[in-house]
C-alpha cells in the first residue's frame, strides 16, 4: 500500500496548478491497484510465489452455493477434480467412491482460515487482492501446498476465484481422508463424525506414513484443560492457541457467526472421547462418535409434472438432520430452470409440503438441495390412478447399501413392457415409460438398451442429449423396435455424468399405473417385508433380474408372518435374465393360503435386483412398491 503525505508548504504554494494535484492522486490510485502483496518464498511458500490477484468479494450468501456444491462435487469447470474417496473399514473391505466432502466441514474450515470467508481484502461487494497469509495461504481455505504448480489444480485460480479456492480446500481435505493410517467408524465419508482425523491433517498434521502429528492431539499439553467449546471468534475470553485445530471446526460448526449474513446453521458435531486419543499417534481406529451426524445432499426428481393430460405432483420432503434449509429448483426438458422453491427453519422429522406453482401442460424435472440429509418422495396423481416413487440422491455412493436407487453413470430397470397383453396373467395391455434426469453438472448423452426376458439384446436407443436438472422421457409404446407383446429389461448408460431414472408401468385403458426407481447396482440379498398369498385377494409377484455378467442360482425364501414358516422357490439365472417369481399355490400343503410373509431373495453373487407387485385375484393391480437391495451387514458398509 502507498502513502502520500503533503506538506504545508506544497499545499500552500499557490502557483501550483489543480490539475497538477490531480494527476499525483490519480497516480497514487493506479499503483495501489496495480501493487498486489507478494508473500516470501520461504517454508511453504512457492518460489517464486505465486502472485495476488485483483477481484470482487463475493457477500457470504453468495458462497453458501459454491461450498455445497464443492462438497457434493458439483462445482464442474468452477472448481478442480476431485479425487475419488475411499469408503469402508476394516482397509481391505475399502471401496473407492465418487468424491465428497461434508459441506458443514468446509465452511467451517474457510471460516476459521479466513474469518467471513474473505477470498479479497474488501468489504463484501468490493474489489480487492488476494488475502494471502505471511505463511503464503492463499484465499477462503488459505491453501498452501500445490500453490507452486504440478499439484493438480490451477494455482492462479485458487488465488482469484473463489469457488475454485473453496474447491481446491476439498481436494485438498479428501486428499487428507485418502492418506490417513486412521480410521473412525465404518469409515464413511458421508458421516461427518468420521472425518475428524481428516480434519487434524488438513491443519498440517499429517506423516508421510499417514500417521497424525502429537501436536493436534487433544491430549497435547499445549492446550489448556479442562477447555470449553471454542465459539468461533465469537468470545473474547476465548484464544484460539487453546484449542486442537479440528476442534476450532468442531466449535465453529456448531455456533455459526451471528450477525447481518447467514453463513450456516449449527450443526452440534460430536467429538470422540479425548481419553481414547491419548497416544502418539493415536489409534488407528475409534468407533464413530455418537450421535452422528450427516451433511448436504442433493435429491434428484426424474419426472414431475403440472396440469399434464390430468396429472399433477406433489412433493413432499422430510428433514433426517438437524434444522436446516435448501431450494427444490424446477426444470423443463431443456434444462432451463422455471421456478425456484425455497425452505428454511425446517426441524428434525418435520415434512415439507413443496407448494408447486399452477402450470399449464408441464413435463419436467426436480432438484432439490438441502444443507442436511433429506428424504423425497413424489406423488403423481391422475383423476383415477395415482403413482408414487422415491427422490433419488444425486450424491453417487452415499447410500450404505449398494443395490439402493441412487444416481450413477449405469443404471438397471428390471422390468420394461411394451403393448403387453398379458402381464401376470392379467390381460390388459400394459406400457412404461422411462423418465431419465442428468444429475450432474454438465451435459449428458445417454443410451438404453433394452433385453428380452431371457437376457438376450434386443435394442439400444440413443444417445439422448439431456442438459444439466433435466430429464428425458421415453414411452415404450413408440419403440416400435420391441415389437408386440415385449417384456423384459433395459440398462441405461450415460458418458460421464450421474443419472436418475424412475419407471411408469400404465394401463390407461383400465387406469391402473405403478413406479419404481432405477438400480444403481445390485446386491447379494434382497429382503423384501411385505408379500402377501391371496390376502384378501391380494397375490405378490417378484421379477428379479440378475444384471452381473455370470448366471446365478436364485432362491426366494418366504417367512409367514407369526409363524415363521417357510416355503423355498429357486432358479438358475443367466446374465441379463429376467426371472418372475410367483407365490405359492392356494392348496400349498403348510396351509399358508391367505397369508401375509416377508421374503428374502439371494444369489450366489452381488448383482441381484428385484421388484415386488402386487395384485388382486390374479387379474388386477392394487399396489406395487420397490423393494430395497439389502446386504449381508459388514464393517465396511
Amino acid at each position: 500500500m502507498f502513502h502520500v503525505k503533503f506538506s504545508e508548504s506544497f499545499r500552500s504554494r499557490s502557483n501550483v496548478p489543480a490539475i497538477l494535484l490531480v494527476a499525483v492522486l490519480a497516480l497514487v490510485c493506479i499503483a495501489q491497484a496495480v501493487a498486489p502483496p507478494l508473500c516470501t518464498a520461504q517454508g511453504s511458500c512457492p518460489d517464486p510465489p505465486e502472485p495476488a490477484r485483483y477481484g470482487l468479494q463475493p457477500y457470504p450468501g453468495e458462497l453458501v452455493d459454491s461450498f455445497d456444491r464443492a462438497g457434493t462435487n458439483r462445482l464442474g469447470n468452477e472448481g478442480p477434480d476431485l479425487p475419488q474417496i475411499w469408503k469402508g473399514y476394516p482397509p481391505s473391505q475399502a471401496e473407492l467412491i465418487s468424491p465428497y466432502a461434508p459441506c458443514i466441514l468446509l465452511k467451517a474450515i474457510g471460516y476459521t482460515e479466513s474469518a467471513g470467508w474473505k477470498q479479497f481484502e474488501a468489504d463484501y461487494g468490493q474489489e480487492g487482492w488476494t488475502v494471502i497469509s505471511p505463511d503464503c495461504g492463499y484465499g477462503i481455505m488459505q491453501i498452501t501446498s500445490g500453490m507452486e504448480g504440478g499439484a493438480g489444480f490451477e494455482p492462479y485460480r485458487v488465488a482469484g476465484e473463489p469457488a475454485y479456492n473453496i474447491g481446491t480446500g476439498a481436494r485438498i481435505l479428501i486428499q487428507k481422508w485418502n492418506a490417513l493410517a486412521h480410521y473412525i467408524g465404518n469409515h464413511s465419508p458421508h458421516v461427518v463424525e468420521d472425518w475428524y482425523y481428516a480434519v487434524w491433517a488438513y491443519n498440517g498434521g499429517l506423516l508421510e506414513d499417514g500417521t497424525l502429528t502429537w501436536y493436534g492431539n487433544p491430549n497435547n499439553p499445549r492446550y489448556r484443560w479442562p477447555r470449553e467449546a471454542w465459539l468461533c471468534g465469537q468470545d473474547m475470553n476465548q484464544e484460539r492457541k487453546d484449542w486442537p485445530y479440528q476442534e476450532l471446526i468442531w466449535g465453529c460448526a456448531a455456533n455459526p457467526p451471528a450477525g447481518t449474513y447467514f453463513f450456516w446453521d449449527a450443526v452440534p458435531l460430536t467429538l470422540p472421547d479425548r481419553a481414547d486419543l491419548n497416544s502418539d499417534p493415536p489409534p488407528p481406529h475409534i468407533d464413530t462418535p455418537s450421535p452422528s451426524h450427516s451433511s448436504c445432499s442433493v435429491v434428484g426428481l426424474p419426472d414431475i409434472r403440472m396440469d399434464a393430460n390430468d396429472w399433477n405432483s406433489t412433493v413432499v420432503l422430510r428433514n433426517n438432520g438437524v434444522t436446516t434449509r435448501g431450494t427444490l429448483k424446477l426444470y423443463d426438458q431443456y434444462g432451463v430452470v422455471h421456478w425456484t422453491l425455497s425452505f428454511a427453519d425446517l426441524q428434525p422429522n418435520q415434512i415439507w409440503e413443496a407448494p408447486l406453482p399452477s402450470a399449464s401442460d408441464f413435463n419436467g424435472s426436480a432438484m432439490v438441495e438441502a444443507h442436511q440429509d433429506v428424504a423425497v418422495v413424489v406423488q403423481n396423481r391422475h383423476p383415477d390412478m395415482i403413482t408414487a416413487y422415491d427422490g433419488i440422491s444425486a450424491i453417487t455412493g452415499i447410500t450404505p447399501d449398494p443395490g439402493f436407487a441412487c444416481a450413477a453413470e449405469t443404471l438397471h430397470l428390471p422390468l420394461i413392457i411394451r403393448d403387453y397383453e398379458n402381464l401376470y396373467l392379467n390381460g390388459d395391455t400394459w406400457n412404461t415409460t422411462i423418465h431419465i434426469q442428468n444429475a450432474g453438472t454438465a451435459t449428458a448423452e445417454v443410451s438404453v438398451e433394452f433385453f428380452n426376458q431371457d437376457g438376450s439384446s434386443k435394442y439400444t436407443g440413443g444417445p439422448y442429449t439431456i442438459q444439466p436438472g433435466a430429464s428425458v422421457k421415453l414411452d415404450q409404446f413408440n419403440c416400435w423396435q420391441l415389437g408386440t407383446s415385449f417384456m423384459g429389461s433395459a440398462t441405461v448408460t450415460s458418458d460421464d455424468q450421474p443419472v436418475a431414472a424412475i419407471v411408469n408401468e400404465v394401463n390407461m385403458s383400465n387406469n391402473r399405473a405403478m413406479a419404481y426407481n432405477a438400480f444403481s447396482s445390485g446386491a447379494l440379498n434382497v429382503y423384501l417385508p411385505f408379500s402377501s398369498w391371496n390376502w384378501h385377494s391380494l397375490y405378490s409377484d417378484i421379477p428379479v433380474k440378475n444384471i452381473g455378467a455370470d448366471s446365478s442360482t436364485v432362491e426366494v425364501t418366504y417367512y409367514e408372518q407369526g409363524t415363521g414358516q417357510e416355503w423355498y422357490d429357486w432358479r438358475d439365472v443367466g446374465s441379463n435374465e429376467l426371472e418372475i417369481f410367483y407365490p405359492p399355490p392356494d392348496n400349498y400343503p403348510y396351509g399358508m393360503n391367505e397369508r401375509l410373509a416377508a421374503a428374502v431373495v439371494t444369489n450366489n453373487s452381488r448383482d441381484l435386483i428385484a421388484l415386488v407387485h402386487e395384485r388382486r385375484d390374479q387379474q388386477d393391480y392394487r399396489a406395487q412398491y420397490m423393494t430395497y437391495n439389502g446386504v449381508a451387514k459388514t464393517d465396511s458398509m
